[in-house]
């Protein structure tokens, strides 16, 4: 026994009993007892317990023996490893060998004991790494191969079996075998040294390979042989070669100046590379022939100006040796080839550039990124008075006139340095100070990381001073002599710039009903009006751009001081016009007003300001009204409906809603108004019409949407009737436009105009309406200023009675019977009539009464949109409006 104790003492095991209860295939660990401690875990036998025993488990082997137990314990004897936390924290491989020695119920009781294998597991973690890795390649030899990892497998492109055919020699040079033979007889007998070799070879795919092998003497299966790592550097010393050939050749490539000799050294040095067997020049018209025994080829391209002047050929003795990396610098090489041969012909292209710049007719300077004068050609000389030396390496502010402003620079400068070509007319000062004009386009070039600027000119100077005596003809309005309005609005944008910090004021002033009486007494008798209008504003402000900027308005642009003085000048304008007298007519006027710079920065936004001043003043006669924040609510539906406008015309928000006309003798619908809206907006028809009449955008709308309102004609066979405003009336060539959109459809077209543009003429337009086949309604007929005399002349073929009349017609004895002789007049020149705005059964039955052919309003229908009108026609037999 005591023999047993110190055998027990000496050998490095430890010796436990533990008891587990086994149920419903679940381990139950009930108690573990030391017996016997190896000290592995520096725990004594007293320490240990159950709880620690779980504790001090890896989580992966705890769980795993939970899981495995009850199947183990019924072998009795069985093996188990697991991983064991020392005190110290630190992890011990563990071998135990168990034996159930009890089994009460389910209670086993075990008899274990453990030996730490830690050291043994280490090394075998490392061999398994080392035999794993996917860089380094195992081999081991006697007389041939007897083992080698999957890494060297791969690096020599072949398999295990075949490997364990082969002995070390047959995987390296000829050169190397001798030197092989003597290191493996050694290494066989048992010697132990150290030895490392770094070779070219073939894998056994006949692929490159470029490895380094490390080897040493072990005994392996009793006997001694010869382990070798191997690493492979293939892809490493490849490129390192290759980026060594770009270097060399980039060095041809900046000293040679021949293009043909450039590619023959470059080719050269190809082939002495070492990288492959052969590199040959093949020029279009002087193809080479390949060499023998070559594995791979790569063909380079040089290419010059979009065409092949020759292929750089390599050959190589590696099976697939232009992988892609070799390839892409291979490319590089063909790319930098090319440059420089590209190079070399810029180089004499710039040679004779320079020659032609300097014989040149146009002006050329080139400066620096600061503006310094670098170079400039013999036109810059004579024609700025300037000699070389008085120029070169001066800054180009040396031609500054002074007439252009410091955001003109700004601009100019901003473009550049961005890389962007900069184009104007510029105004230059010659060294005796007079004045040059050049058409300039300045170009920024890069080169390297810096940017110089070439400043290419032609002498405009002549043009301008005859364009400038054209200019003025053109701001003149022909029947007044006064500015025009783009010779006002110029005029005055100068005078701000010139005078930024002066008070302006812009009066607006407007004849009133001056389109009637020129129409009523004669476009001769207006002409003299407006003359004699622009006289009295020449007389009395000549030098405050007296100006005729539409039709009927006139324009005064006043510095001031203080406002009292504009509201004097207001003033004196209409007192003096006011007295003018003609025949049967006494002129009066409305003046808007607009401050510069309390209410807009620009001619054009002070001109707008003092419209909409000006629409207020209209309310009064012989009145003016000065735009202030408190014509809020106007200004705020100015802007909105001019943004509403362009948003829709940009967003293609446009829509037609139509509003049908019902038959009263037919009792049926017989045709439908189109009425323009803006999609998902509240605003009001007329009000977005009466912007886009007045400030011209109207053409533009009906340019898109008459098309598509054709279109929609043609497809549904509704008559339509749509209304055409006043502004396109006076344009021949929008008229014509519309005209095209409907061809083929015109007899089912009714083109409506207001009352008041029959005031304005335009007769020759209805003409052709009607020549082509198109009907014509007068809109709001009753609400203008239109007599027989106008009617009778304009042969219409429907009257849309003024929704006014309807709506007063059972309450007004006198609007009843204006109705009746509206019909009468109608009925006698074989026209419609057609009321508008009928909403009520009363008014239904005594237009029925008074034989009123048509009806619309919404009694029958609100406007509707496209497939609800074609619904409600479904219900309705079709008849074309006649």
């Amino acid at each position: 026994m005591d023999l047993q104790n110190e055998i027990s003492k000496l050998l490095p095991t430890t010796t436990y009993i533990t008891r587990v209860k086994i149920e419903n295939e679940k381990a139950e660990l009930l108690e573990f007892k030391l017996l016997k401690s190896g000290n592995y875990t520096q725990y004594s036998a007293e320490e240990f317990n159950k709880d620690l025993c779980l504790q001090n488990l890896s989580p992966e082997d705890k769980e795993s023996l939970i899981k495995n137990l009850p199947k183990l314990v019924k072998q009795e004897t069985f093996v188990l490893k697991y991983k064991f936390k020392d005190k110290n924290g630190k992890y011990h491989f563990f071998k135990d060998i168990l034996k159930v020695i009890d089994k009460t119920d389910n209670i086993y009781t075990i008899l274990g004991i453990g030996i730490d294998i830690s050291k043994e597991e280490e090394l075998v973690q490392i061999y398994n790494t080392l035999q794993n890795s996917p860089h380094i390649g195992v081999l081991i030899y006697k007389n041939k191969f007897i083992y080698a990892n999957k890494t060297i497998c791969d690096i020599l492109e072949t398999d295990q079996k075949t490997i364990c055919t082969l002995n070390p020699t047959d995987i390296l040079p000829d050169k190397f075998k001798e030197k092989i033979n003597k290191v493996v007889e050694k290494r066989l007998r048992g010697e132990e040294f150290f030895n490392f070799v770094e070779v070219e070879t073939k894998s056994l795919n006949n692929s490159r390979r470029h490895l380094k092998f490390f080897s040493q003497t072990i005994l392996y299966d009793h006997d001694y042989a010869g382990f070798l790592l191997a690493i492979d550097k293939t892809k490493e010393i490849k490129h390192q070669m290759l980026l060594k050939l770009i270097s060399d050749i980039n060095k041809i490539l900046l000293e040679e100046k021949n293009e043909l000799t450039l590619l023959q050294k470059c080719v050269q040095t190809i082939k002495k590379s070492k990288l492959f067997i052969d590199a040959t020049l093949n020029l279009i018209n002087n193809p080479q022939k390949p060499p023998q025994d070559y594995e791979s080829l790569i063909s380079l391209p040089i290419v010059i100006n979009k065409k092949l002047i020759a292929t750089i050929d390599i050959f190589s003795k590696y099976k697939n040796d232009f992988d892609s990396s070799t390839t892409e610098i291979l490319t590089e090489i063909s790319t930098n080839i090319q440059k420089a041969i590209e190079n070399i012909t810029i180089t004499n292209i710039l040679f004779i550039l320079k020659e032609a710049v300097e014989k040149s007719f146009q002006w050329v300077v080139i400066t620096d990124k600061q503006g310094n004068i670098l170079y400039a050609n013999d036109v810059v000389f004579k024609l700025s008075g300037y000699s070389k030396d008085e120029l070169i390496g001066k800054n180009a502010n040396i031609f500054k006139s002074g007439l252009h402003n410091k955001e003109f620079y700004k601009k100019l400068w901003n473009t550049v340095t961005k890389g962007e070509v900069f184009e104007t007319e510029i105004i230059n000062k010659r060294k005796d100070g007079t004045l040059f004009y050049l058409k300039d386009r300045i170009v920024p070039v890069k080169v390297n990381d810096n940017y110089f600027f070439v400043s290419l000119g032609m002498n405009i100077t002549k043009e301008k001073e005859l364009e400038a005596k054209i200019s003025d003809l053109q701001y003149l309005d022909s029947l007044t002599a006064l500015l025009n309005r783009d010779g006002f609005l110029t005029k005055s944008k100068k005078i701000i710039e010139e005078y930024p910090n002066q008070k302006y004021a812009l009066l607006l002033i407007d004849i009133k009903d001056f389109k009637i009486i020129n129409k009523i007494k004669g476009s001769k008798f207006g002409d003299i009006v407006l003359k004699n209008i622009a006289n009295i504003l020449k007389e009395n402000f000549a030098n405050y751009l007296p100006s005729r900027i539409g039709n009927d308005e006139f324009a005064l642009f006043i510095p001031f001081n203080n406002e009292s003085e504009i509201i004097i000048h207001a003033q004196q304008i209409i007192e003096k016009i006011k007295n003018l007298t003609f025949p049967e007519y006494n002129p009066s006027v409305n003046i808007g007003i607009a401050y510069y710079f309390s209410h807009a920065y620009t001619p054009k936004r002070l001109l707008e300001c003092s419209s909409i001043a000006l629409h207020i003043a209209k309310q009064n006669e012989n009145s003016f009204e000065i735009y202030n924040p408190s014509l809020s609510h106007s200004l705020t539906v100015y802007i909105k409906t001019k943004s509403a406008i362009n948003k829709a015309l940009k967003n293609d928000d446009f829509e037609y809603y139509f509003q049908p006309y019902y038959s009263l003798k037919q009792k049926k619908f017989i045709g439908a108004e189109a009425l323009l809206r803006i999609k998902n907006t509240q605003m009001s028809t007329e009000s977005f019409i009466l912007y886009a009449e007045t400030s011209g955008i109207i053409k533009q709308i009906e340019q898109k949407m008459l098309k598509k309102l054709a279109d929609t004609a043609r497809k549904i066979k509704i008559p339509i009737s749509f209304n055409l405003s006043s502004t396109s009336l006076k344009d021949k060539k929008h008229v014509e436009n519309i005209i095209s959109f409907f061809k083929g459809i015109e007899e089912n077209i009714t083109i409506e105009v207001t009352e008041r543009l029959l005031v304005d003429g335009s007769f020759e337009i209805f003409k052709k309406l009607k020549e082509k086949g198109f009907k014509i309604a007068i809109d709001d007929f009753g609400s203008g200023y239109a007599s027989f005399k106008y009617l009778k002349n304009l042969y219409a073929d429907i009257l849309k009675i003024d929704k006014d009349f309807v709506q007063n017609i059972n309450s007004s004895e006198n609007d009843k019977k204006i109705f009746e002789i509206i019909l009468d007049f109608a009925n006698k020149f074989n026209m419609q009539t057609i009321s508008e705005g009928v909403e009520t059964k009363a008014q239904e039955k005594t237009l029925k009464e008074l034989n009123c052919d048509l009806i619309q309003g919404f009694l029958y229908s609100k406007p509707l949109p496209l497939n609800k009108l074609q619904n409600l026609f479904k219900k309705s037999s079709q008849k074309i409006l006649t």
